[in-house]
This record gives C-alpha cells, sequence and structure tokens, in this order.
C-alpha cells in the first residue's frame, strides 16, 4: 500500500483553517487550469469551434477581468499550442507549491483532478469561478496568518466579489465551494492512499501554517 508523504487526518485541518484555505486554493487552481487547458486542447482540434471560444472568453474574463469576444479566439494552431504550455506551466506551478507546502504528491493532485468531475456542481462551479475562488481562498490564508491587513483582505475579497462578468461570487457560494472541494479532498485521500481520514496520528513533519 503507498504511504502519503503526510498523513492527513480531518481533526488536524479543522484545527488549522489557514493550511486548509492554502490546500483548497491550491488545489482549486490546478483543477481550473486543468480545465482551461482542456477546452483549448479542443479548440486546437476543432479551431472553428464557436462554442469552445465562448467558454475560454468566459474563462477569461472572470480570471482576469478582461473583456474578451469569442471571436478574438479562434486561434492559430502555434497560437493554441502557447496557451496550452502556459496551462501546463501554471497547472505544474500549482503541483509544485502543494509539494513543497504541503506534501501532497502530483500523482495525488491529478488523481483529484480526475475525480472533480465525478461531482457536476463542483465541476460546473470550478469551470466558472474556480480562479477567482483560489485566490480569495489565498488572500483569506494570508489574513488568517496575518500576512495580510484586514483592510486590503477586505477590499481584495470585495473586487473580486464584485468584478466577476457573469456572476456575483457571493460567500455562501464560496463556503459551499470550500466544502465541497475539502469534502473530495477527504474523499481522493481516503481512497488513494487506502487511509482512514476519520483517525488521528501523531506528527513528525512541521507544515507551514
Amino acid at each position: 500500500m503507498k504511504q502519503p508523504p503526510f498523513l492527513y487526518h480531518k481533526a488536524f485541518l479543522s484545527e488549522r483553517r489557514s493550511v486548509a484555505l492554502y490546500l483548497v486554493s491550491k488545489l482549486l487552481i490546478c483543477s481550473y487550469m486543468f480545465e482551461i487547458r482542456e477546452v483549448y486542447y479542443r479548440q486546437m482540434k476543432n479551431p472553428k469551434s464557436y462554442q469552445d471560444a465562448e467558454l475560454i472568453s468566459l474563462l477569461m474574463n472572470i480570471q482576469y477581468g478582461m473583456d474578451k469576444k469569442p471571436e478574438e479566439l479562434l486561434l492559430s494552431e502555434d497560437e493554441h499550442v502557447n496557451k496550452i504550455i502556459d496551462c501546463t506551466k501554471s497547472l505544474q506551478e500549482g503541483e509544485q507549491m502543494l509539494s513543497e507546502a504541503l506534501y501532497i504528491e502530483k500523482a495525488f493532485v491529478e488523481y483529484f483532478i480526475k475525480e472533480v468531475k465525478s461531482v457536476p456542481e463542483l465541476h460546473r462551479t470550478i469551470q466558472k469561478i474556480g480562479g477567482i475562488a483560489s485566490t480569495m481562498f489565498e488572500i483569506l490564508g494570508e489574513y488568517d496568518l496575518e500576512k495580510t491587513p484586514k483592510e486590503e483582505c477586505e477590499y481584495w475579497l470585495r473586487f473580486f466579489q464584485n468584478n466577476n462578468p457573469m456572476e456575483k461570487v457571493t460567500g455562501a457560494r464560496l463556503r459551499r465551494l470550500f466544502a465541497q472541494t475539502l469534502d473530495l479532498f477527504w474523499e481522493t485521500f481516503a481512497t488513494f492512499y487506502d487511509v482512514d481520514t476519520d483517525a488521528t496520528y501523531d506528527f513528525d513533519v512541521p507544515l507551514q501554517e
């Protein structure tokens, strides 16, 4: 049986909100970049796909506050390749951060991303607000660690809440996304490593909080 580098259990994260926020933030950005990359792959195979161009423009507008129209994203093959490379790089950066800060293996992240589709509501939410939500959870984690002043934290949370081109990112929706992502983490962690995440263990690996 494969042993995890760090044996997480629910009580551990429930007592360390900043660690849970960081974990969810990075799992979301990895899943989100995977989704964008998949869209670019599909569009490269069918370069005249207006439907995929619509989805890409929506994702970019949500994540970066742009005002891209689908017609602008009917890219050449070389442009698609560059976009796929960019998405892959962002995904790998997220995987590396999870590995270095929380001892989460790349293979587990890949398994988690694959399992996101088994939760349709979570999958749709990640497609729509995964990038923004990742940033917001990271800001909350930095506030918990007193790295970001309260006023600055509130300013950026309001900014991201109100600057989603498709819909407002409500507190209730963020809480549900956080809970669903964490639930899937526990489910996949228990399955991937065949461990009991309700049990408690002694720790010998210091995590960044």
